[in-house]
């Protein structure tokens, strides 16, 4: 925080810190660049994992019109000059996140975590009593509520409250941000349902509350091992075996570990995702064929009337993210992010008529938040601290290109907001970030496994040998373990859509010799071995 304890880094009104719009447009401005190895399902399938994990909430309210007001609004300034928004407005709207004060002398602000931490599919299932309830389905309570569509599958169930007409309800209520999303909610909708069915056939005599109770440990499980398993890896590079996260390996509960998430994890080193985004999603019907047409996501933000996840154009998603490039992970974003997210969006009963810039959004809530500089953050993770903005001062993590960048916009090293500068870094071999979110998101990761004592890796007390053994770790048993470790997200999917073939890596392009698409005609999880969890 700035000198007072409340006060956002760089304090507000007169601010020791360059414009995060300036900041946006000088050093991440748009371009068009491929990755040349991963699908967009990486960025898809991270975006929903944010929403299992993190949920900062912030009050919906406009600021612009109150632009000098030194409460709760934060909002940043547009130059005539702005290249996007010059010409439409003075000001980019900007609330300061909902807190919880300390009480004391000096009422030191505290940003919550609205939802669970913890890898435990709250986004299937919400993150209260509530909400879960709301989601069973009133037939069948061991089933989540489901609407069916016109080829006989299931997909989420409207939102009947009140000022949410057309829209879709699950776990976390961002499921409607944007069509991918969306359709990865249906697909684990779909796995919980798929799931409590294979229980019931067992004839166990099981109530409702018991079949949906282990379908969700289930689900939650599959989460866990794709997350830590294949996602991961490929975020983290070389750097993931630092971390202690392979799944494929036995864990000890640490009761010791704070799993709670991590300022400069939400607020900065996970949302490096933000540059993988694609302006427009390319359509596909088949596998095979050529793409029929692109939806662009500027037009869609909480847009679900018609939703285009929704009848067979879900599908039609489920292809673009398996057969689509991603962007590439660098300090560049494509114009959906900083010049046109949340376009269209509806607020207050009124439709905003220009975009919005994500990456200003992101640097600006880290200011909110108190979130240490860049150079702090280097210290933490064992980096060389900065001395200069100088040319010969230039850190090897950062390319002379990115360093100029920087400079350009920022008088001295202790100024450097930890987003722009991390999201600019040289990434780490075969990872997608640079040594500073690596280090940030293996942190955060490793602490979320050893500090969660239902994660299914953990041996139970019986089977453990160790210092912290005593304690009750809840994890699963070895056929159970087993099971699990087979799972994947190909797998999910496949199980739970019409399609005939998938990549054999699903996070990566589809390539004929280094990736090919291979049959789903298998699952590994069925009525062979569904009985493994039910040893009550």
């Amino acid at each position: 925080m700035s000198v007072d304890v409340s006060e956002p880094r760089g304090g507000r009104g007169y601010t020791t810190l360059p414009n995060p719009r300036h900041v946006s447009y000088t050093v991440h401005q748009s371009e068009y660049k491929n990755d040349c190895i991963y699908a967009l399902m990486v960025m898809q399938f991270g975006q929903f994992m944010d929403h299992d994990i993190t949920k900062t909430p912030v009050v919906d309210d406009s600021c612009c019109w109150k632009f000098n007001d030194m409460g709760e609004c934060f909002s940043m300034k547009i130059d005539s000059s702005d290249p996007t928004f010059g010409n439409l407005t003075d000001c980019m709207d900007f609330h300061r996140s909902e807190v919880c004060v300390d009480g004391g002398i000096n009422e030191i602000r505290y940003h919550y975590n609205q939802i669970t931490a913890f890898v435990d599919a709250s986004n299937v299932y919400g993150s209260d009593w509530t909400t879960a309830q709301e989601l069973r389905d009133t037939a069948d309570p061991s089933l989540l509520k489901f609407t069916t569509l016109d080829s006989g599958e299931e997909f989420l169930p409207k939102n009947t409250l009140a000022g949410v007409t057309g829209q879709f309800m699950a776990g976390d209520a961002r499921c409607n941000e944007q069509p991918g999303l969306t359709a990865m909610h249906a697909i684990f909708l779909r796995e919980h349902n798929r799931i409590a069915r294979l229980i019931k056939s067992q004839n166990l005599g099981l109530s409702s509350d018991q079949i949906y109770e282990e379908a969700r440990r289930i689900v939650g499980a599959e989460l866990q091992k794709i997350f830590f398993g294949e996602y991961l890896p490929i975020v983290l590079g070389s750097k993931y075996s630092d971390y202690k996260l392979d799944t494929s390996k036995d864990s000890i509960y640490n009761p010791f570990t704070d799993p709670s998430i991590a300022t400069a994890f939400a607020t900065a080193a996970y949302r490096f995702g933000h540059t993988l985004i694609q302006n427009d999603y390319e359509l596909f019907d088949s596998f095979d064929h050529a793409s029929i047409g692109s939806l662009a996501i500027r037009d869609r933000f909480f847009d679900s009337s018609p939703n285009p996840a929704a009848q067979s154009s879900m599908l039609e998603i489920i292809y673009s993210l398996m057969r689509q490039h991603q962007q590439q992970s660098d300090r560049h974003f494509e114009a959906v992010v900083n010049e046109h997210v949340l376009l269209h969006t509806h607020v207050q009963g009124n439709w905003k008529s220009f975009g919005g810039d994500l990456v200003s959004f992101n640097i600006q809530r880290g200011r909110d938040h108190g979130l240490r500089g860049y150079n702090d953050w280097r210290c933490y993770c064992g980096l060389k601290p900065l001395t200069s903005m100088a040319t010969d001062a230039r850190p090897e993590e950062l390319s002379e290109e990115n360093w100029q960048k920087l400079g350009k916009i920022y008088k001295s090293v202790d100024q450097i907001d930890l987003y722009s500068a991390g999201i600019s870094e040289i990434n780490v071999e075969d990872g997608l970030v640079g040594p500073t979110f690596a280090c940030i998101i293996g942190h955060q990761a490793q602490r979320l496994r050893f500090g969660d004592r239902f994660f299914f890796t953990h041996l139970k007390p019986e089977k453990c040998k160790g210092a912290f053994c005593g304690f009750a770790g809840q994890g699963m048993n070895e056929e159970e373990k087993k099971v699990i470790r087979g799972r994947t997200l190909r797998g999910i999917i496949c199980d739970n859509t019409i399609l005939e073939i998938a990549p054999e890596r699903i996070f990566e392009k589809h390539h004929l010799s280094r990736n090919p698409a291979k049959k789903c005609d298998y699952t590994e999880l069925d009525e062979a071995n569904i009985g493994v969890f039910l040893n009550f």
